[in-house]
């Protein structure tokens, strides 16, 4: 047996408890930080400049960071499962979720301007004049379904912290 932050756990739960985080993390790791990473690193390739301007509009470039901290989360959040920490480590890892969402989606709405003079010229359309143009995508309801699970995470750690504090001080 062992003693891991006031709880008693067999060698081999311990065991395959790290297995299983190390999978998990490995997963949430190759989601969300290493395929952003690549993602981001790739089209800064991009030899056209305003589709390249397109790009660093859409992916911001602190999404792979905040994928880091949320593999993070996971990892000891998995390997201290029915531990005294557990319900903090649950609402951090539902906050990382939540930035790493809200980031992603650009707070649901994502606005980007079309490039009207490349545009005028795939059409043959010769104006004198330059036109300003901006297509705008709102994903708020796609960024509020994604957050929901995050929400609930920080729920459960909020409602584990409190059971774990409530039923300490009867003892």
């Amino acid at each position: 047996m062992v003693k891991l932050l006031d709880t008693e756990i067999k060698s081999e739960s311990l065991v395959f408890r790290v297995l299983i985080a190390l999978f998990l993390a490995s997963l949430s790791l190759a989601a969300l930080y290493l395929a952003p990473r690549a993602l981001i690193n790739y089209l800064k390739v991009i030899p056209d400049a305003q589709l390249q301007s397109l790009m660093d509009q859409l992916l911001d470039p602190r999404i792979p960071t905040i994928g880091l901290i949320v593999s993070a989360f996971v990892l000891v959040t998995v390997t201290l499962r029915k531990t005294k920490v557990e319900g903090p480590l649950l609402i951090c890892l539902g906050a990382s979720l939540l930035s790493f969402w809200y980031i992603l989606l650009h707070g649901g709405i994502i606005t980007f301007p079309i490039p009207m003079t490349e545009v005028q010229q795939a059409m043959g359309i010769n104006v004198p004049m330059s036109i300003l143009a901006n297509v705008t995508i709102n994903l708020t309801t796609l960024m509020l379904a994604a957050m929901s699970t995050p929400l609930l995470i920080m729920v459960k750690g909020a409602l584990l912290t409190r059971a774990r504090l409530f039923s300490r001080a009867f003892y």
